[in-house]
């Protein structure tokens, strides 16, 4: 019975071991039907962002000097190095004394020549009025006096007939006395010789002689010698003191307006008086906001770093002196190098990130430099500013920054897995199954970024591309995708 046994139990385990055996087989066969399994995707329609990415320099506007607006004295400095001030901090106070002083005496300085001004713009119209007077009155006794002097010589030539008319009635009666006394002369003759009746005809002629004789001296004495009467003389001596009187006037009148004429100021004086009231204006104007400057204090024009401290308490300073100099925290951005081969698609403009210590910020390229400068490896390559444009932002300056500046962007393009893609001398080309079967397809690619590729030409949506790498050998292989 036992024995039975023993053979039943053996006989089992060839059967089970034959089984075993059966279904190896069987599984091997199996396998060798049934392909293997490989990674693919569908190609599909999204979004291609294209960009360039380098690491960069983080830096900043460039440092700003601070200038003394006016000259003075620094009374207090409020800041030290590397403390931060805000746009609009008083950096350092001025002490006030001088600048009040200064507006004093520049509005002092406008008043002496607004007086001074007022003063001569008043007397040259004195003298003006002066001159004016002078030659109008000057005219008119000019024409009185030139009346005058006709009625003078009216008068005098009258006086001047009358006088050669008596004279010539006085010479004609002398003559004629004459001729008598030369008559009686002759007649006294005769009669001293003469007798008789002779004698008395002598005396008769020498007593007629003698009448004659009065006559003639009483004739001279009655001739009124006067060459005016009493009324013409009254006009005449009144018609000299006029002359007299007007003379004096219109000798002042010459007098006056020849000191007018010399005292009034010219026009171009007068400009000049004007002239030194506006410099006087200017000055008190400067002084003015030069106090106003100075009541302000130095103040910041930005918000930043003071890297510079070069101005101490109790310092005199001019205008133009720098005081501070200030690192902006504004205007951060970041340098990077970009290589031959990826300048052709930077253009300023583009959007950019920027990673500072695992922190992206937003950022926009700025500017591209038109020369190319060899970087740490000796190779040339461009240089490309890249502006952080969050406000937040306030990096370090000097650190270095992971930059991606996009390029391009394709929106509901075919795309694929950019490990899907193969490049070689014939072009682009990525593997895909059609029937289960690995094949080569030729594609033409577009942009590519993000972990993906532009399908231009060579694809359709939904085809099965193959994203693990494909030996040659293996193209034409049967596959199952996973």
């Amino acid at each position: 019975m036992d024995k039975i046994k023993d053979l039943f139990k053996k006989k089992k385990k060839v059967i089970i071991s034959a089984f075993v055996v059966l279904l190896c087989v069987v599984g091997a066969i199996v396998y060798a039907l049934i392909p293997e399994t490989i990674a693919v995707e569908k190609v599909a329609k999204g979004n291609v962002q294209a960009y360039v990415s380098e690491v960069g320099n983080i830096s900043a506007d460039d440092a700003i000097t601070i200038y003394s607006p006016v000259s003075g004295k620094v009374s207090d400095v409020k800041f030290k190095n590397y403390e931060n001030v805000a746009a609009g901090d008083v950096l350092a106070t001025y002490d006030l004394t001088t600048f009040q002083e200064g507006v004093q005496a520049a509005s002092a300085n406008k008043k002496y020549y607004q007086d001074g001004y007022n003063a001569a713009v008043s007397k040259n119209n004195e003298y003006k009025d002066m001159l004016n007077v002078a030659q109008v009155e000057g005219e008119a006794n000019k024409q009185i006096y030139a009346g005058l002097l006709e009625s003078r010589d009216e008068l005098d030539i009258t006086k001047e007939a009358r006088a050669q008319e008596i004279q010539y009635q006085i010479n004609k009666l002398e003559a004629q006395l004459a001729t008598l006394s030369a008559d009686l002369s002759s007649a006294q003759s005769e009669l001293s010789s003469a007798e008789g009746d002779d004698r008395d005809d002598a005396q008769s002629r020498v007593d007629s002689i003698y009448h004659q004789i009065e006559s003639n001296r009483k004739a001279i004495m009655s001739i009124d010698t006067r060459s005016m009467t009493i009324e013409e003389y009254t006009v005449y001596l009144e018609v000299l003191r006029h002359l007299d009187l007007i003379d004096r006037f219109w000798s002042q009148n010459i007098q006056n307006e020849s000191i007018a004429k010399q005292a009034i100021v010219s026009d171009s004086q007068i400009a000049q008086y004007s002239d030194s009231i506006e410099l006087a204006k200017i000055q008190e104007t400067q002084a003015n906001r030069d106090l106003e400057l100075a009541e302000q204090g130095l103040l910041s024009s930005c918000g930043g770093t003071i890297v510079q401290r070069l101005v101490d308490p109790g310092s005199t300073v001019t205008a133009g002196t720098p005081l501070f100099v200030i690192q902006p925290d504004s205007g951060y951005k970041v340098k990077v190098m970009i290589s031959r081969f990826d300048i052709g698609s930077v253009a300023v403009g583009q959007k950019a990130e920027v990673i500072i210590g695992g922190t992206t910020y937003n950022g926009v390229v700025s500017g591209i430099s038109p020369v190319a400068e060899t970087d740490s490896s000796n190779k040339p390559k461009v240089k490309v500013f890249v502006n952080i444009e969050d406000s937040e932002a306030k990096p370090t300056i000097g650190l270095e920054a992971d930059v991606k500046i996009f390029t391009d962007e394709k929106k509901d393009v075919l795309t694929v897995s950019d490990t899907a893609v193969y490049t070689d001398d014939q072009g682009s080309y990525v593997y895909v199954l059609e029937d289960d079967v690995i094949t080569r397809k030729d594609i033409t690619r577009g942009v590519s970024g993000g972990g993906k590729v532009e399908i231009v030409d060579g694809l359709s949506e939904n085809q099965q591309v193959i994203t693990v790498p494909v030996a040659e050998d293996e193209v034409g292989s049967k596959r199952v995708a996973e």
